[in-house]
């Protein structure tokens, strides 16, 4: 890569992180019942096409540092599990952001670009949930048994009714659109 590409893309990366934090500092306030909605996904998905594999890891692990930090992680999840907060938040950002930039890369060899665009949109929501769930099933375990009642009998339930429910259908439309 030549000097003028590598300036191209520090810069590029730098204007995408800036947009990443202030979209995750929104996001911070806007909520669906207990977990905030995770608008920076889109500068993550962007980041991941534009400039590759390693650029969605790099964001998606910003991501992740503003997500430990934010009020609703330190209030709920930190008291838990620390060393489960960092890992989830650190691991389903960055991760996903590192598949999403593979996916394009996959379609864009076959010269479908638009469609890889569309198809790591839509998959970094998808794995940023998953690395939640899972997470949240081996370290909140705590957490999510508070919250059993009549309608949401069982952990599980409360995961998927209580923390992801509507917010996975928010971020996955949000991504896959504007991405």
């Amino acid at each position: 890569m030549n000097e003028s590409l590598k300036i191209k893309k520090i810069v590029g990366l730098g204007l995408l992180t800036a947009l990443l934090m202030v979209f995750q500092f929104i996001g911070n306030y806007i909520a669906i019942g207990p977990v905030n909605i995770n608008l920076s996904l889109v500068i993550i998905a962007l980041g991941a096409i534009v400039y590759g594999p390693l650029s969605g890891l790099f964001l998606g692990l910003i991501n992740g540092v503003i997500t430990i930090i934010s009020p609703s992680t330190l209030a709920l999840f930190m008291p838990v599990s620390p060393v489960g907060t960092i890992l989830i938040c650190l691991l389903k950002t960055g991760l996903a952001g590192l598949l999403a930039g593979l996916i394009y890369k996959l379609f864009e060899k076959i010269k479908k670009p638009k469609i890889g665009a569309v198809f790591a949109g839509f998959l970094l929501p998808i794995v940023n949930t998953l690395i939640f769930a899972g997470g949240s099933l081996i370290f909140f375990q705590p957490l999510l048994n508070q919250s059993i009642n009549a309608n949401m009998p069982n952990a599980f339930m409360v995961l998927i009714l209580g923390f992801i429910g509507v917010n996975f259908f928010v971020e996955i439309g949000v991504t896959t659109l504007l991405t």
